[in-house]
């Protein structure tokens, strides 16, 4: 092998070093920005499996330190719902000392059936109105009754929910 051979080959082992090295500086960037760009979690919704009789009224509550973010309700677990009227008995207590407008979402077998109107604090709710009872038959149902919280203010919606576990009684 004379010189020009031997530098020849010197030369193309630097020139695959540094392709292999450049390959290497393209992957472990594109990692970064992989990485960087990946979802953060999502905060879990709170589930509630009260093992409470209907007459009970169970309270729940949320407090920080600074006393933002705080909601307390006072509800029964069992609702009825009128096939032919489409209204939803219920008895649901947001007190005044909460600071945060919320809004009730009924839920049944995964179908959305009744809303509220944005709730202030110190509001009690006996019935929804409206509800969409399409789907429905005479008989008893498990259902979730959703709390969804506002910001007073902005209506820029809170971290907080809620999925109360119910009976929904459904009649004629």
């Amino acid at each position: 092998m004379n010189r020009e051979d031997t530098d020849k080959l010197k030369f193309n082992r630097k020139k695959l070093l540094l392709s292999f090295l450049l390959i290497l500086l393209v992957l472990a960037i594109d990692c970064c920005i992989s990485f960087a760009t990946l979802p953060k979690p999502i905060q879990e919704t709170i589930d509630l499996q009260p093992d409470l009789p209907a007459s009970d009224q169970p309270s729940l509550s949320n407090d920080s330190e600074t006393g933002k973010n705080q909601v307390n309700l006072t509800y029964t677990p069992l609702l009825q719902l009128s096939l032919s009227t489409g209204e939803v008995r219920l008895s649901f207590r947001y007190p005044e000392q909460s600071n945060q407008k919320i809004q009730l979402l009924l839920w049944i077998q995964d179908q959305l059936i009744a809303t509220s109107d944005y709730l202030d604090p110190g509001v009690t709710v006996h019935q929804l109105s409206g509800a969409d009872t399409s789907r429905l038959t005479v008989g008893e149902y498990q259902g979730n009754l959703q709390v969804l919280c506002f910001d007073e203010a902005t209506l820029d919606q809170a971290v907080i929910q809620l999925q109360i576990p119910l009976s929904v009684i459904v009649g004629p």
